[in-house]
């Protein structure tokens, strides 16, 4: 968009930021067209609960559900500072299942134990993963086929892997 930008004179909006002034448009692009939203994104909308359900893209753009959506990223935020000054580690290790048929769609992974047979992996994160948190050292060793990284906690037990210089 160009043009030139002018005084609005008596027709000033004092209800919106830019109400002083208006742009007189000498040309125009459209890089995209797009259809009216089907409801207005406010937070008292009138749309029946089956078509913001429908269009829940465009529902979650609410003003409401995004300070949820911030609250919820502080708080998780905060545990993960609080608990990564004290020294914990955050470690997330994916479920494998059974595959049953209907319901949501699965991942197949082989399986390295019994070949030709395979093991789901769901799609919805919060049911394909496990995240915990560690509070203890990484020991890593090396050998001479590879090295590994073990996670040990703090228990005392003389038998738990120790760090080991390079």
């Amino acid at each position: 968009m160009s043009g030139i930008v002018q005084d609005r004179a008596e027709r000033r909006n004092p209800n919106m930021p830019t109400g002083d002034v208006e742009l007189h448009c000498d040309q125009l692009t459209i890089f995209s067209r797009s259809d009216t939203p089907p409801f207005e994104i406010v937070d008292d909308s009138t749309a029946n609960e089956m078509v913001r359900l429908k269009y829940r893209a465009l529902d979650l753009r609410r003003p409401s559900l995004q300070r949820n959506f911030l609250l919820r990223s502080q708080i998780y935020q905060t545990a993960r500072r609080v608990l990564s000054g004290h020294r914990f580690l955050e470690i997330e290790t994916p479920f494998l299942v059974k595959y049953t048929p209907g319901g949501a769609r699965n991942f197949l992974v082989p399986s390295r134990l019994t070949p030709g047979t395979f093991y789901a992996w769901p799609s919805r994160r919060s049911s394909s993963s496990s995240s915990s948190w560690w509070r203890g050292s990484i020991a890593t060793s090396r050998s001479s086929a590879a090295s590994a990284t073990k996670i040990c906690a703090k228990t005392g037990n003389p038998s738990s892997p120790r760090s080991t210089s390079r």
